[in-house]
């Protein structure tokens, strides 16, 4: 998902980019569902219901540009966005085109005489991407011999997740995360129920980490909250969390993951929580049912 953030603040979406762009991660978007499927386009000629890939992300006098491939690519089939750093805009000045490092190619339509170019390859401004796009998607290899170290665990959806329904809290599934030293640690939900789609999973879920005292969360306290994920029906819900050194070391949070419906339809609520992390010595717990103390 696109977060708050990264829709608001240039500055973080820039930040969030390039980190991707450093270690290599394959980056991608999806734009918004509709009922005529890809059939459907936006007014800007984003084709809905359709994935593109995010090829590079540049900054220029201030303004973050990214460049998207239509994975359609070269096609009769192919249409491409026609707003501020389309092929043919006028912001691709000389000095633009040399310090972005890229010429667009425009090729002679044979019809009406103009030009036209459907590689499916095209650039488009940040704040632009967000309107058109819904989705957000990085796909990094988190391996050991790059400096990550993986701990996971499963469990069931026991009680319906409602930020509101504080009384439930102690009853969730939650895992305890110890870290000691600032670090960072990518979070992993992945519903094992089969679902509609291959990227949606049987219900929505979420959740929350969050800075209990090394104790299972009783009662939502949003002051207490580090991270949060949307409450979201997609199959793997995933997430980056950074420790700074304003926590004292070793430093432990509580993991709380909650489905909105279980148990309905025949569904179990089943789920594989996976975490990634700098600290070779972090520790993955999983709390004892109503207790405070970890299997």
């Amino acid at each position: 998902m696109l977060t708050k953030d990264m829709k608001q603040n240039n500055d973080v979406f820039w930040k969030q980019m390039n980190e991707f762009m450093e270690v290599g991660a394959m980056l991608g978007a999806g734009s918004p569902e509709h009922p005529g499927g890809d059939s459907a386009i936006s007014d800007n000629m984003i084709v809905q219901n359709h994935a593109y890939a995010i090829l590079d992300v540049k900054k220029y006098k201030g303004e973050v540009i990214l460049k998207l491939r239509n994975p359609h690519g070269l096609s009769d089939l192919t249409v491409e966005w026609i707003g501020d750093w389309a092929d043919d805009s006028d912001k691709w000045t000389e000095q633009a085109i040399n310090k972005i490092g890229y010429r667009p190619q425009l090729l002679e339509d044979p019809e009406t005489g103009g030009t036209l170019n459907y590689d499916g390859i095209f650039w488009m401004s940040h704040l632009d991407f967000m309107t058109e796009f819904k989705y957000f998607y990085a796909c990094r290899v988190l391996q050991e011999k790059e400096g990550w170290h993986k701990r996971e665990g499963r469990d069931e959806f026991d009680n319906s997740l409602n930020y509101s329904a504080t009384t439930k809290w102690f009853k969730t599934s939650q895992f305890k995360i110890t870290v000691t030293k600032p670090t960072t640690i990518f979070v992993q939900l992945r519903q094992l129920g089969e679902g509609p789609t291959t990227f949606k999973g049987p219900t929505k879920v979420g959740w929350i980490l969050s800075n209990e005292d090394n104790a299972r969360m009783r009662k939502l306290d949003r002051r207490k909250i580090v991270a949060k994920t949307k409450v979201t029906n997609l199959a793997v819900l995933a997430q980056q969390v950074t420790f700074d050194r304003s926590y004292s070391y070793p430093a432990t949070f509580t993991l709380v993951c909650g489905s909105v419906t279980c148990n309905d339809d025949g569904y179990d609520g089943k789920f594989e929580v996976t975490c990634y992390c700098r600290d070779e010595k972090f520790k993955f717990e999983k709390f004892k049912e109503g207790s405070n103390h970890v299997e």
